[in-house]
């Protein structure tokens, strides 16, 4: 993956150059065990001293072949340069181990060329490299397979799906675990899961959010896109919001279930989006049990109930319904505790006013 004729900046131009191309957002991840640092937990003092060279040097080469990573996937779009360049380094647990993913983001463009360059171009229309020939011609075979749902997906499906981030096959997995039984590939919904953790956040956001409300989708299915978002945290507030305006009951339900979920990271504008959730939804699903009292048992003393819409009476401190599940709200208290959401929401904002405000 080396010597790719890619030029690579972290601004939004090149100077003297003009952008003749913009493709699409590009990312690449890394993720290292922490172990791999000899020097990273040791005492203080020795690793902001000579110690820290070593594992500065360490991870200078791990963003390299990040951006080595970046580079190739630029190479098999036509790019020949990558604009915006970010990476980030963050540190992550799975099964009780403490791990360093490395993320580079960028956006794939092509430059304009001279009439001087066009002789040695190879990323003009007219040549490609045989490497991103093969995986475009694997793509194509792939795709043709899966659209007549006779792909197989085994490991070598998922490594090339996962390692070349086609986001051409979401629609194609979520459909294709709406209409199969996975029973019998126990690591289907972890793969998918995976899958979508390594596409462009935004795409997976689009793809997910869209298909969560279909109406079309099974339960299990819509189940299973709900755990992808928490799994991933690809929670938005801004897709929740928007959707929530204009989603009929059961649509409003599922979107707030993600809610339950947290983001990978908080910026200031998410405090005002989720004050605007917290009010919509409270008027989206108000109470609308009536209330009234009545004499319990042979006794003159009155209780306070309340009549849920199935006609069964419960006691007013009731939070659910002892007959159908049903809160004040309407709402199954088996899909979602509206109460408790209410409460999470609002310990986020607390968090977030403190922080930002």
């Amino acid at each position: 993956m080396k010597n790719l004729d890619v030029l690579v900046t972290t601004s939004s131009t090149i100077e003297g150059r003009e952008i003749e191309e913009y493709y699409e957002p590009i990312t690449s991840h890394l993720v290292i065990g922490m172990n791999f640092f000899k020097d990273l937990f040791s005492g203080l003092t020795d690793f902001f001293g000579g110690n820290s060279q070593s594992y500065q040097k360490t991870l200078d080469r791990i963003n390299s072949e990040a951006i080595d990573q970046l580079k190739y996937k630029a190479k098999i779009l036509g790019a020949n340069c990558i604009l915006d360049l970010r990476i980030d380094n963050d540190e992550i647990s799975a099964q009780g181990k403490s791990m360093l993913m490395v993320t580079a983001i960028g956006m794939a463009a092509k430059l304009k060329t001279d009439n001087s360059e066009k002789s040695t171009n190879f990323n003009s229309k007219t040549s490609i490299s045989d490497i991103a020939f093969n995986i475009l011609k694997k793509k194509q075979l792939y795709l043709e397979s899966a659209k007549n749902d006779s792909l197989a997906y085994i490991d070598e499906t998922w490594r090339f799906l996962i390692e070349n981030q086609l986001e051409e096959f979401s629609e194609l997995v979520i459909e294709y675990f709406d209409k199969k039984s996975v029973s019998h590939m126990p690591d289907f919904e972890s793969k998918m899961v995976e899958f979508f953790g390594h596409l462009p956040s935004e795409i997976s956001k689009e793809k997910l959010y869209s298909n969560l409300i279909k109406e079309e989708l099974s339960i299990s299915t819509k189940n299973q896109i709900l755990e992808i978002i928490k799994s991933n945290k690809l929670l938005d507030y801004n897709i929740v919001y928007s959707n929530l305006i204009t989603s009929d009951f059961h649509q409003g339900i599922l979107l707030m279930k993600t809610l339950k979920s947290e983001k990978s990271e908080y910026i200031t504008n998410d405090l005002h989006a989720l004050e605007n959730i917290k009010k919509l939804i409270q008027e989206k699903y108000p109470i609308k049990v009536s209330f009234s009292e009545k004499k319990k048992g042979l006794t003159s003393k009155l209780t306070s109930i309340w009549g849920c819409e199935c006609g069964k009476e419960n006691n007013k401190d009731s939070m659910s319904c002892s007959k159908c599940s049903k809160d004040q709200r309407g709402i199954d208290s088996n899909t979602l505790v509206f109460d408790k959401l209410l409460e999470k929401i609002s310990q986020d904002i607390a968090v977030l006013q403190e922080v930002f405000k």
